[in-house]
């Protein structure tokens, strides 16, 4: 499990919600009958509760005081375990963004803010308890409310060359607000705030040109900016492209998009996920949040309406995965083989699987293993595509890849509900099957396996070459 500290602007989101029927008689502007009311997490807080979604173990620098009104409102809706709250105390009050919606739409937004800057004693105290904590990534969310510095930033920079995390930093660059952001692990711009920040950059400047430039001109191991309904565009450290196209949506608000962006990224990557992983199911997870009304943070339910890459994991991001799982009382299926002519068969012995608990995990083996039991000629198919394969049935929800000859070692790890294999298993001939608390088995479906297709395959190409000879 990750450990992340979140520091930035926490925003408290009011929403006035009612009726407009009518115009006021002192103005062209429409009178709202108020039926309800609600407060959603903005900033800083909404991109913490994503980490913590996702499967991070939180620590959340808030800028006001324990006793503050407005924080206490705050408080109620955060969680308790793997979130840790930690005051900076300074006074100031949490900034109030007030929306009034009609039929589905804000008509109106007020703001109660005062903009005052973190002191050079509060910064370092909180340089002191990072320093303490040794976080696996720190997100610096700057909404330009007062929270995040020069200073601040520019001892963040230090002490992750010397603490070893990742820092990311979703900027708000502006006249007014116009910091330096150099030697973070990554920003999230949009292209509009990649502009910003490069010095001398044209208007007509391409995505792949601002993002080497913010890159290289910044310091950044990973240039990144998100596009919007385009997707994201990111070049990793041996500049090598990444690009992922938006997933088409329909959008209904763009509010807090980006917190989830940075969220996703920061949690994905500091457990050991790709780049090019993290990216595209970022991307996924930011076209889910402008589906929804207001700030959204992703359940560990809704992972497991992932697209298809999300659900090839590393063994110890499914571990985290799991651990969320398990808080909401969900239970945990497993199984494992080679798949490597996926067929009827499987689809019926996987489906079968799904059935027995909420969460189905496939442990795949990799190509060396397969070679080892099976010998040189197989697989028929690599793991890349029989991971791909398999992640395109919607009743499986993690695909891990063990190089071992058996999974028992990640059945040790992962310690399912319910362990399934074939009919063709005895219980005790199960590897494993001490490790779950249930085993079972199910009948498979006459006449397919993988080896009888392959070997009419074969059958086939022989008979073909024969006759051309």
């Amino acid at each position: 499990m990750s450990k992340i500290v979140v520091i930035g602007d926490i925003i408290l989101d009011e929403y006035l919600e009612g009726n407009a029927t009518r115009l006021a008689p002192e103005g062209a502007f429409p009178i709202v009958n108020i039926v309800d009311k609600y407060d959603r997490v903005g900033g800083a807080g909404n991109v913490a509760l994503n980490c913590h979604s996702f499967g991070a173990a939180v620590t959340l620098f808030v800028h006001t005081d324990p006793d503050d009104t407005v924080y206490s409102r705050i408080r109620s809706l955060l969680p308790d375990n793997r979130f840790v709250v930690k005051h900076i105390s300074s006074g100031r009050t949490i900034p109030v963004k007030t929306r009034i919606v009609s039929h589905g739409k804000i008509i109106s937004r007020y703001d109660n803010e005062i903009t005052s800057y973190i002191s050079s004693n509060e910064c370092r105290e909180v340089i002191q308890e990072i320093r303490a904590i040794r976080p696996d990534a720190v997100i610096v969310s700057d909404y330009a409310k007062g929270v995040v510095s020069q200073d601040l930033l520019d001892q963040l920079v230090t002490l992750s060359k010397t603490v070893g995390y990742k820092l990311f930093i979703d900027p708000k660059p502006s006249n007014r607000h116009l910091l330096n952001y150099c030697g973070a692990y990554l920003l999230t711009p949009n292209i509009y705030e990649a502009r910003l920040l490069i010095p001398r950059s044209l208007d007509n400047s391409s995505p792949a040109e601002l993002v080497v430039r913010l890159k290289n001109e910044l310091e950044l191991e990973v240039g990144l900016i998100t596009l919007g309904e385009k997707g994201i565009i990111a070049i990793d450290r041996d500049d090598t492209y990444i690009y992922t196209s938006a997933h088409p949506v329909e959008v209904y608000d763009v509010t807090g998009a980006g917190d989830t962006v940075i969220a996703y990224l920061a949690t994905s990557i500091s457990s050991g996920s790709s780049l090019k992983d993290a990216v595209e199911s970022a991307n996924y997870y930011a076209g889910l949040s402008v589906k929804h009304f207001g700030t959204y943070n992703p359940s560990n339910l809704v992972i497991n309406s992932k697209n298809d890459s999300t659900k090839l994991v590393s063994r110890e991001r499914l571990i985290d995965l799991l651990a969320g799982v398990r808080e909401q009382g969900s239970s945990v299926v497993m199984t494992n083989g080679c798949f490597d002519v996926l067929h009827q068969g499987h689809l019926h012995f996987l489906k079968e699987c799904s059935q027995l608990g909420d969460y189905l995990v496939i442990a795949i083996n990799s190509d060396n293993s397969i070679r080892r039991l099976k010998g040189n000629e197989r697989p028929f198919f690599d793991s890349g595509h029989r991971k791909a394969l398999l992640a395109e049935l919607a009743y499986v929800d993690y695909i891990v890849e063990f190089e071992e000859d058996t999974p028992r070692e990640l059945i040790e790890l992962v310690r399912p509900d319910v362990l399934v294999k074939g009919s063709e298993y005895t219980p005790e001939k199960i590897v494993g099957a001490e490790l779950a608390n249930e085993v079972r088995t199910i009948e498979l479906v006459e006449g397919y396996s993988s080896t009888r297709i392959i070997d009419r395959i074969k059958c086939i190409l022989s008979r073909a070459y024969s006759n051309a000879q």
